[in-house]
């Protein structure tokens, strides 16, 4: 029964402190729903393993206490867990209030992109236009007495592209972009106006009973640093590929965003009603997206 008792003590103790002298602070780690916790000693050594969590079946943890024979303590931790949980309250001890979790490259997300609000003759094709967002940094704050609550910010990269396959192109005219017609005689097949953005996304999460199933909703802030213009076509037996860049985009804008998650997969929908070209220099237009988001 001692014995028990000895191994049950150190095993909380390597799974919830770490100490190599009494004046050290504990350092809490909380594993939610382990799918296996594996606990080795013997005389001088205890380890605990732990395999999967809630929403992680391929998360690993590992930590081991060694007594060495001039009594020091000797510990060793591995995880696979790649965010970094930071407590922010007055205690250096215990997250009072809650914790922040920092997170990189953990999702990434493609969608169809429609231009909307714009004159008649620009008609972008939903299924063909698209957008890939890559999540590249995430920022996600939990308080203790928001139990279903939790808030993000970080730094996310788009590319999209508006494109259109009728008989309406691009162009740029006098540094203004206009909608021009084809050559007389000209195979069509697609001319798009393409944008790139960083986005810093503000946004709440709320996480039902279920814990797996999940929606976030929010705006993100798009800085647009580039866009340029590109058009295919063949005519007279000749293939043609023009491309004009220095078009004009509205270099801030602000989205509207909200998804719905299950485990690894997400959807989301996402209405960008500001204008996507500067005012005067060129056709008025906003655009709206659909897609999927996948979370490794």
């Amino acid at each position: 029964m001692k014995k028990r008792l000895f191994t049950l003590s150190m095993a909380v103790a390597c799974l919830y402190t770490t100490a190599t002298a009494q004046t050290e602070t504990a350092d809490t780690v909380v594993v939610e729903n382990p799918k296996r916790v594996t606990i080795i000693s013997d005389s001088t050594t205890l380890s605990v393993e732990i395999e999967g969590r809630t929403d992680d079946p391929d998360f690993r943890f590992s930590k081991s206490q060694t007594m060495a024979d001039d009594g020091l303590h000797i510990f060793k931790e591995n995880s696979s867990d790649i965010n970094f949980r930071l407590p922010f309250s007055s205690s250096k001890n215990v997250p009072r209030h809650g914790t922040m979790e920092f997170s990189i490259s953990q999702a990434m997300s493609l969608g169809m992109v429609s231009a909307i609000g714009g004159p008649d003759n620009l008609s972008t094709n939903f299924g063909q236009s698209f957008e890939i967002t890559w999540h590249a940094a995430n920022i996600t704050f939990n308080f203790n007495k928001l139990k279903h609550w939790s808030f993000g910010t970080g730094l996310w990269c788009n590319w999209k592209n508006y494109r259109m396959t009728g008989y309406k192109r691009f162009q740029k005219a006098d540094n203004v972009v206009v909608l021009n017609d084809y050559a007389a005689g000209s195979v069509i097949r697609f001319s798009r106006l393409h944008l790139y953005s960083w986005q810093v996304p503000l946004l709440a999460t709320y996480r039902t009973n279920n814990k797996h199933l999940r929606s976030t909703f929010g705006l993100l802030f798009n800085f647009n640093s580039h866009g340029n213009l590109k058009t295919r076509y063949s005519l007279g037996g000749e293939n043609y590929k023009e491309v004009e860049g220095g078009i004009h985009l509205n270099s801030f804008t602000v989205d509207l965003f909200a998804t719905l998650n299950y485990r690894w997969l997400g959807a989301y929908v996402k209405w960008s009603p500001c204008p996507v070209l500067e005012s005067g220099m060129g056709p008025r237009f906003s655009g709206i997206s659909t897609g999927l988001m996948i979370f490794w």
